[in-house]
């Protein structure tokens, strides 16, 4: 089995490393390792890296723009930054292919023209769409239902092509839900459990979009930290691995083992389902064991009660 503490001494860029599950990337990478932040603040922020900014390079720019330079003598490339709003990819498709899609292609081009050799990519659950089968294992067909989604795909494709023209390695991660410390749940689309927590935290009612019986595979920011190092450590030139605890839980669930962790009953008040949400999510982690041996090491029990006490300081 590989160990991250293996990984030392590299030269690290993080696109997007204030968001996040780039600040915790960034807080983990720059115990034993040179570490570099790009991001434009948008959605992120410095808050984030606060405690540990002193020992990063924070560079203040879009990755739309000109930042070939910052990409001198880097050894790897963990690429989180991205327009991540299903709801805004609907609404403004225009802008999301611009982040996503032509934002991805110039941190491609500057890989190439700087020479570096990998790029560890977040992409995501969104490439299948409504599954045909479940689990979700990798070879399920790519039908993504968003703009979002599909901008996902195809910074996927240009990745693999980049791996075979220029020699760049890369492994794009397919994230199911993510959750954990610095996600902010006032921004749109903010992941159900960033809202849940947040709710629950003020004792107010728990909105549920539909019906509460959609469900989702929720993994730890830490475990998702983890894959992301190891896959930096893969040998193969490319690799699409999804990143989930294999775990199907439906949101009404979700509400009950909140419950249990703060043993009192938790109100839910029910609004319409939104657009582009699927009903049933869960990841196949076979891959994710056999290419980088990862294996999710935080419950969602466990998970959800350090957030509560994160949330609640």
């Amino acid at each position: 089995m590989r160990n991250i503490n293996r990984f030392t001494g590299k030269k690290i860029l993080i696109t997007g490393g204030c968001g996040f599950i780039g600040s915790h990337l960034a807080e983990e990478l720059v115990k034993k390792n040179e570490v570099k932040v790009i991001d434009n603040l948008v959605s992120g922020s410095l808050s984030n890296i606060q405690k540990f900014k002193d020992n990063i390079n924070f560079v203040n720019k879009d990755i739309r723009g000109d930042i070939k330079n910052e990409f001198d003598n880097v050894d790897v490339v963990f690429h989180e930054a991205a327009q991540v709003f299903i709801n805004k990819s609907i609404e403004n498709p225009h802008f999301d292919a611009d982040v996503n899609i032509l934002g991805t292609l110039n941190v491609l081009e500057a890989c190439r023209k700087k020479d570096v050799p990998k790029i560890v990519f977040a992409s995501s659950s969104s490439v299948y769409g409504e599954p045909v089968t479940i689990p979700i294992k990798e070879s399920h067909p790519l039908n993504p239902v968003t703009p979002y989604g599909l901008s996902k795909k195809v910074c996927e494709e240009y990745l693999e092509i980049y791996s075979s023209l220029y020699d760049i390695k890369s492994v794009a991660l397919r994230y199911f839900n993510v959750y954990g410390k610095n996600q902010n749940p006032d921004l749109p689309n903010a992941g159900v459990i960033a809202l849940f927590v947040s709710h629950v935290a003020k004792n107010e009612p728990v909105p549920i979009f539909g019906d509460g019986k959609f469900t989702r595979d929720f993994i730890d920011v830490s475990d998702v930290v983890r894959i992301n190092i190891l896959s930096a450590m893969c040998k193969q030139d490319f690799a699409a691995i999804n990143v989930g605890t294999g775990r199907e839980l439906s949101l009404n669930e979700l509400v009950e083992t909140l419950e249990n962790i703060v043993n009192n009953p938790i109100k839910v008040v029910h609004l319409p389902e939104r657009e582009g949400d699927i009903s049933r999510s869960v990841a196949d982690i076979k891959a994710s064991q056999e290419i980088v041996q990862f294996t999710p090491q935080i419950t969602l029990e466990d998970g959800l009660s350090r957030l509560l006490r994160e949330v609640s300081l």
